[in-house]
């Protein structure tokens, strides 16, 4: 069976390739559909969707998270939102963090509660004005 490649987004150096068969639009759904969820649950009814996600040990104490994710461009960006769990247990950080990492000229806070519950929130600069803002994340954290 052969695909066509429709769907190609690279940011911080992440990269997601979405192959859909007899596709002739291009159409951010079938990106969110082939989303590898295995070790990130994102908060759908929050209205989070996810491109892609990246979960797994770094080094002995630490944790590598790389999620790419979008909102509608209607929710008050410097308040703290729900966005998604890490799955496994075994990556909770032992007590809440929060990780800082700059997109271009702004400046975002995801916090990682102990029961793995991820919380982003805009600390400084300006939210893109697209709509929906796609924000992908790319942190390491101690477990």
């Amino acid at each position: 069976m052969k695909y066509k490649v429709t769907k190609i987004l690279a940011s911080l150096g992440l990269l997601v390739l979405v192959a859909a068969q007899n596709s002739f639009a291009q159409n951010n759904s079938a990106a969110i559909a082939a989303a590898d969820s295995t070790h990130f649950t994102v908060n759908s009814s929050g209205g989070w969707q996810m491109y892609n996600s990246y979960v797994a040990a770094y080094g002995i104490d630490s944790v590598q998270l790389e999620i790419i994710i979008q909102h509608n461009n209607n929710i008050n960006w410097s308040e703290e939102h729900y966005v998604g769990k890490v799955k496994q247990s075994s990556l909770f950080p032992s007590a809440s963090q929060i990780v800082v990492f700059n997109l271009i000229s702004s400046n975002f806070e995801l916090r990682i509660d102990s029961t793995g519950k991820c919380y982003l929130r805009l600390s400084s600069g300006v939210i893109q004005s697209n709509d929906p803002v796609v924000i992908p994340v790319k942190i390491n954290f101690r477990k």
